[in-house]
């Protein structure tokens, strides 16, 4: 049954892997309870998803652009999480920077150094 629905869905999706693609979507869909467009006959997602391709009960164009939408919004995500990731330690960083540039007593040692080499050449 099964070779004969991928055959007759390969006369609607021209590519073999645009068919993987598009089928395993559907079946996706299927097991989260969209409805069945063919009858199920205790067949499994696969099945249904590729008979429903054959059948042209489905508008393949709106099939690919949800492949699309899915891929998309992963990696979209991802980058963002990424950004959020690198963002949030850099600027723990830089506020530990400046925190321990704001507490340093650098500025009180520079001054001493000065005021000490001064009062030495004086002395001579």
């Amino acid at each position: 049954m099964a070779r004969i629905t991928i055959e007759d869905s390969l006369k609607k999706v021209s590519d073999r892997f645009a068919l993987v693609v598009l089928s395993a979507q559907r079946a996706r869909d299927l097991s989260l309870g969209a409805p069945a467009l063919v009858a199920k006959n205790n067949d499994k997602y696969a099945v249904i998803a590729l008979r429903e391709i054959a059948n042209s009960e489905l508008d393949i164009d709106a099939l690919i652009e949800a492949v699309i939408k899915r891929n998309q919004r992963k990696q979209i995500l991802q980058v963002e999480d990424q950004y959020e990731v690198e963002d949030e330690e850099a600027e723990s960083t830089y506020r530990q920077g400046m925190d321990s540039l704001a507490n340093s007593p650098r500025k009180k040692n520079i001054t001493s150094v000065y005021i000490d080499a001064d009062d030495d050449k004086e002395e001579d």
